[in-house]
């Protein structure tokens, strides 16, 4: 799966015509880089991403709740460009697609030549915490079947879904920084 999201901040900052967000980009890679990086903190897109599709893990198909991004760039490119591969899993902490996830990391690490991020302690999540599923609200999370066949898209990035006008008018003072960078959303499918 690849997404390809055409920002002005990223032409502007990066001079690039399109940033991807991929699992399939080309590997070879100078350094590591974020887009987020380069905008400020309320244009996190994180949030946007999780609650665009009914995401399943990609190693084991259960129901998503954690999505991870693995950040690279191609700045040594005659047209420069920074890819962000988004990984949608069940448990990024414990369990066999976590450790699935680590490989991953680590092969992309050994192609760039950098240490993997997974080298790095895992940051412990409280006990009893259980992060929304993908296919709920971006606002309430209601995860109920009726709530999730409901979901609609912001109408003008087609990115963010939520439940109702209500949960998509208090999420707009965050949302909003997002949805005025995003330019085109493009979904493809191997």
């Amino acid at each position: 799966m690849a997404l390809v999201l055409a920002t002005p901040a990223a032409k502007k900052d990066l001079g690039m015509t399109s940033t991807f967000l991929s699992n399939d980009a080309p590997r070879s890679h100078s350094s590591l880089s974020s887009l987020r990086a380069r905008l400020p903190s309320k244009k996190n897109i994180r949030t946007d991403m999780k609650h665009s599709r009914n995401w399943r893990c990609e190693f084991c198909t259960k129901s998503a709740r954690e999505t991870v991004w693995m950040n690279a760039s191609w700045m040594h490119l005659p047209e420069p460009r920074a890819n962000s591969y988004v990984h949608h899993v069940c448990d990024a902490a414990i369990g066999p697609c976590a450790d699935k996830l680590r490989a991953v990391d680590a092969e992309m690490a050994r192609m760039s030549g950098l240490p993997p991020t997974g080298s790095l302690p895992p940051v412990p999540k409280p006990k009893g915490t259980k992060f929304p599923m993908s296919s709920s609200c971006a606002v309430c999370n209601n995860e109920t079947s009726e709530s999730r066949k409901s979901l609609k898209q912001c109408a003008k990035c087609q990115l963010t879904r939520y439940c109702s006008v209500e949960c998509q008018r208090s999420d707009w003072p965050r949302h909003k920084a997002c949805c005025k960078v995003v330019k085109e959303v493009k979904w493809i499918w191997n």
